[in-house]
């Protein structure tokens, strides 16, 4: 992320992916608020429908800001107008502007962006919009207006941009968990050591876990009964992931694609930030690993059961 601040003159689609509550969106806020933008977020995580809303009402509050008027009106509009998206690519200027005025550039960041392909099997008009938000984003990166940060927690989020617009300015994020280092010396903070490898190294779930323990909620080990349990990844346990393409030999493409679909796995690329695996591979191979630690332990103890 500290490239959209490194090379804030050439716009870019920066797409950030990672599990849920793995802190996308924390990350996001804090980068673009230290480096100097003027951000402008739109949540999807209720429904796509808001999206043109959402944007308009960023934009007209973002000119209002700045004391510049757009070259038409940019009025309240219904879910399917989307001639806005010109009215409002027609008033802005390019990045050079806003750094010899001293003001700070706009950044569009939408929140669970993969809700935009929800409606692509839906009525001709979403489509028809769909498509026309596509071709916004990519005219507004060639004209150098401002940068987009899309964050998803859909693993194939990533593939479906790239195959829908073709632009070599989409830049993906992967949002990792602690170290395992880090996560350890945390429990050991907290004088809960004897606790770090049942938890594993997601920050969001180790905060709830000292928080619900002072509460007395884990008395034991037995507390912890996920509904979910990854099989495949019980032999790898101590690398952290299996690879996707070895997965997929053993029980084929169907039975990977449900089990990420389901959320019983996790799809993760590989562009070398992966300081909470161990001996993860140094080629672009992606890898599949737990939903979380809690996941894999309960997984572990249902085989046992089982045999």
């Amino acid at each position: 992320m500290s490239t959209i601040c490194k090379n804030s003159n050439t716009p870019e689609i920066h797409v950030i992916l990672g599990p849920t509550d793995s802190g996308k969106t924390t990350l996001v806020r804090q980068v673009v608020q230290n480096g100097n933008f003027n951000p402008l977020f739109i949540d999807l995580r209720m429904s796509f429908s808001i999206l043109l809303d959402g944007i308009r009402g960023e934009f007209q509050n973002f000119f209002e800001s700045i004391f510049i008027k757009p070259k038409t009106k940019l009025e309240t509009v219904n879910e399917l107008n989307y001639e806005l998206l010109e009215k409002i690519s027609s008033s802005l200027p390019n990045l050079s502007y806003w750094k010899n005025h001293n003001i700070s550039p706009p950044i569009l960041v939408i929140d669970e962006a993969n809700k935009l392909f929800d409606f692509t099997d839906l009525s001709k008009e979403y489509k028809t919009l769909f498509k026309a938000f596509l071709s916004w984003l990519k005219l507004i990166i060639q004209n150098n207006q401002f940068h987009v940060v899309l964050t998803s927690s859909e693993p194939f989020f990533l593939d479906w941009m790239e195959y829908s617009l073709h632009t070599m300015r989409l830049t993906p994020h992967v949002v990792g968990d602690l170290s395992i280092e880090e996560a350890k010396q945390f429990f050991v903070n907290h004088k809960l050591e004897d606790y770090a490898s049942l938890v594993g190294t997601r920050m969001s779930y180790i905060s709830k876990f000292v928080q619900d323990y002072r509460l007395g909620i884990y008395e034991d080990e037995s507390g912890f009964d996920p509904k979910h349990s990854m099989k495949a990844l019980v032999e790898t346990e101590d690398q952290g992931f299996i690879l996707e393409d070895d997965l997929m030999k053993e029980i084929g493409y169907k039975a990977v694609r449900s089990l990420v679909d389901y959320r019983y796995l996790y799809r993760r690329s590989n562009f070398g930030l992966n300081s909470d695996l161990t001996n993860p591979p140094a080629e672009s191979k992606v890898m599949l690993t737990p939903m979380n630690q809690l996941s894999l332990n309960a997984a572990k103890d249902l085989l046992k059961k089982n045999n």
